[in-house]
């Protein structure tokens, strides 16, 4: 087959269901050319949308037209990729690729489509008089105190002659100190007034926890304190404890240290099975985008925060859209240095069951700094994406810690 002059068609694509299906109507040839992933072809659909084609008087007859379904194309074997399946029939109908395409195809096309997505999105562009940031759909809103701070000064830290752990130190000292406030001088006065709503006086503070806390005792503070804290919320709902025995750092290290040896090096068996090591790398090194560090942070939990006292919620307010920490996260990358903070972290002992005093029923958490969760969640789903669109994971075989099928539907089999 050979490519094709792209006026030669009328591309339709077709939802069905939320399944994303392709019809091409070739004017040329008075062909309509259906392709649909899972080759569950809907032909009522099709009579249907080519009958208003005919009536729109662009493309007279095109009912009585040749239909090629394509049986012969290859289904896509996950619950995910139509999308991308259908768009590789159409570069396949178009500029005549093999039609062997496969879910590493549609997996590496896809991550394409989101990187390309990224880059065209709406930048967030500040105003010089009366700073903001535009969204997407064109509304503004101010830029908050630690935006205004950190935006200028960003242009120059990718110098060498810029410390980075200083302005590091900076960016944490300034979320901790409240610089997380919109930049509006009304909005402040508000602020500085409100009372509590015990009436006048100073803002009421968050009271401490207690034995038996008045919220338990409603269903709608219980639930409304799961959906933020759920591990949280049960610890208080089960009165487990928070604070553990006075174990010694070195009884704690000998213990999780000695539990199992660590795996050094790889069976024989398993080297010789190993796909062959990818060359295409431009997704692991393609710039970092203010929209992808953003999702990442929208959906990070609110987890208890490490040495920098900072947890997630802070972080978003502080700097909605990702404007400041993408640029820092970019100089990071481009310096291959990262902070002396993010080489530490707090180990904290939680309570599974049983003895107390054993050390055995004390399950350890690292406390990171949230500023790291982030960049690591970021290089995490790039990690993912390129090593599944490289061949490098079994999409048949792992079913665990992949971005979709996961191992719950076979467990409840």
């Amino acid at each position: 087959m050979s490519p094709h002059d792209a006026s030669m068609f009328l591309v339709i694509p077709v939802n069905l269901r939320n399944h994303w299906q392709m019809i091409v109507l070739n004017v040329t040839e008075h062909i309509v050319h259906y392709y649909c992933s899972l080759h569950q072809h809907d032909f009522v659909v099709l009579s249907s949308l080519l009958s208003l084609v005919e009536l729109s008087g662009k493309h007279i007859g095109c009912t009585s037209w040749r239909v090629e379904t394509h049986d012969g194309a290859p289904m896509q074997t996950n619950a995910f990729d139509c999308g991308p399946f259908a768009c590789l029939f159409l570069k396949h109908l178009l500029h005549a690729i093999d039609m062997n395409f496969s879910d590493r195809e549609s997996a590496a096309l896809r991550t394409d489509l989101k990187f390309m997505i990224d880059a065209v999105a709406s930048p967030v562009v500040p105003a010089t008089a009366n700073p903001k940031t535009f969204k997407p759909d064109g509304s503004t809103t101010q830029l908050t105190q630690f935006q205004q701070k950190f935006l200028d000064v960003s242009a120059t830290w990718q110098s060498p002659d810029v410390d980075l752990q200083a302005v590091y130190d900076e960016m944490v000292e300034s979320i901790v100190t409240g610089h997380n406030e919109p930049s509006s001088p009304k909005a402040s006065r508000l602020q500085r007034k409100s009372p509590g709503k015990g009436g006048k006086g100073q803002v009421r503070q968050r009271s401490a926890a207690t034995q038996n806390p008045a919220w338990l005792n409603s269903a709608s503070a219980v639930q409304k304190a799961y959906n933020s804290a759920p591990a949280r919320t049960v610890n208080a709902i089960l009165r487990r404890p928070n604070a553990c025995p006075s174990f010694t750092a070195t009884q704690v290290a000998n213990h999780y240290f000695n539990l199992r040896p660590a795996v050094t090096s790889l069976a024989p068996e398993v080297v010789d099975i190993l796909p062959p090591p990818a060359t295409d790398h431009s997704m692991l090194v393609a710039e970092l985008s203010e929209s992808e560090v953003w999702e990442k942070m929208q959906k990070a939990p609110n987890s208890a925060p490490g040495a920098d006292r900072i947890n997630i919620r802070m972080l978003r307010a502080a700097d909605p859209g990702a404007l400041i920490l993408t640029r820092f996260y970019r100089c990071c990358l481009m310096k291959k240095w990262v902070p002396l903070q993010w080489k530490q972290s707090v180990c904290k002992l939680l309570y599974k069951d049983g003895d107390k005093e054993r050390l055995a029923n004390w399950r350890p958490i690292a406390l990171e700094p949230v500023l790291q969760r982030v960049i690591s969640a970021v290089v995490a789903s790039r990690m993912t994406s390129w090593a599944r669109a490289n061949g490098l994971i079994s999409l048949e075989a792992q079913k665990g810690f992949q971005p979709a099928d996961g191992s719950s539907e076979y467990l409840s089999n």
